[in-house]
């Protein structure tokens, strides 16, 4: 996900799902491994244990990542790249998913 502004707080459940829409204004999916612009989410194989999933939140000192290039047809290591030298702070957070 990407271009969420600074003052947004949270997210719907499902927001950015497929024909759901429910995303802050200027914000968009880039492609996952799947090419899907669209968060598949956690799916650990029953019987495997906890697995963990990290998800990167990054402030930038600029208003759009769509000045480096980034478009929803991009992929998520593209981003990665393009936002390293613009990045001001970052978060990331660890949930669990499984037994």
């Amino acid at each position: 996900m990407a271009d969420i502004a600074a003052d947004v707080t949270s997210l719907d459940a499902g927001a950015g799902t497929p024909g759901n829409g429910g995303l802050p204004d200027g914000a968009f999916h880039v492609s996952n491994d799947v090419r899907a612009n669209a968060y598949v989410g956690a799916a650990p194989p029953p019987g495997t244990g906890k697995h963990r999933y990290y998800i990167a939140v990054n402030a930038l000192d600029i208003p759009s990542v769509t000045a480096l290039g980034i478009t929803p047809e991009s992929t998520p290591a593209a981003l990665s790249f393009f936002i390293l030298q613009h990045t001001l702070a970052r978060a990331v957070l660890v949930p669990w998913a499984g037994e």
